[in-house]
């Protein structure tokens, strides 16, 4: 599953886009772009924003607006938001949003052209670093994705994921400084990307490392133990009154 991965999920390249997204190379399915934009009104709904909130964009990126989409791929909305118009402290609203987003994953489980949607609010500010990017809203490409034929080496991503793998896997429930791991890691593993994607691109091995141990369910196993840790934390054995 890990070599299959590599091979299909970051290497292979498509001589067209996913075709049962795409009309042709230009132009989305408008039945595609019809629901994937009402996902993201939903979205906006759930994430209970105020009505005068201007929403800058609504746009498809990752593989699925690119030639390197594999069976494992998402169809990945970002709703582009300018963090300024809220408050000041913008990693404090980011963290609000992607809390509101694993909400929504645990309760949706939404599937368009048998791909998952993920949807992700993105400030206007942010540098975003890809290949392929469509608006949603304009019907038209912010970024045009481009055949290129990139060699990767495997071995290389592959031990960079498993560092990582080997740090989650011996992280302990019942450790009391668990959740500052956990903290720790994710910020690693969001600077190792960030690197990547500022030095190469969204082929960088870094880039490819995470991908990796998200496919895997690394990233969803530090969730759940901070849950469970956190569960533990709150929760009392009953006495049992004879």
């Amino acid at each position: 599953m890990k070599q299959d991965f590599i091979e299909t999920q970051v290497v292979k390249i498509n001589n067209t886009l996913e075709p049962n997204v795409w009309d042709n190379e230009n132009l989305i399915n408008e039945d595609v772009r019809e629901v994937l934009l009402e996902n993201a009104k939903f979205f906006i709904e759930f994430l209970k924003l105020d009505s005068k909130t201007k929403v800058k964009d609504v746009t498809l990126t990752g593989s699925l607006a690119n030639y390197n989409w594999t069976k494992h791929s998402d169809l990945d909305v970002h709703i582009v938001i300018d963090f300024n118009q809220f408050i000041d402290n913008h990693e404090l609203l980011k963290e609000y949003f992607n809390t509101k987003k694993g909400y929504w994953k645990e309760r949706y489980d939404i599937n368009v052209k048998g791909y998952d949607v993920e949807v992700y609010v993105q400030d206007f500010n942010e540098e975003h670093h890809s290949t392929g990017v469509y608006s949603l809203l304009r019907d038209k490409w912010i970024t045009r994705p481009q055949k290129r034929y990139i060699k990767i080496d495997n071995n290389d991503v592959e031990q960079k994921a498993s560092f990582y793998k080997k740090i989650i896997d011996d992280l302990n429930v019942n450790d009391p400084y668990l959740l500052k791991k956990i903290e720790a890691i994710k910020n690693n593993l969001k600077k190792l990307r960030n690197v990547g994607l500022m030095n190469t691109g969204e082929f960088s091995v870094e880039n490819l490392a995470f991908k990796l141990l998200r496919h895997d369910g690394y990233l969803e196993k530090l969730v759940k133990l901070a849950k469970k840790h956190k569960e533990n934390l709150l929760s009392l054995e009953s006495i049992d009154l004879v």
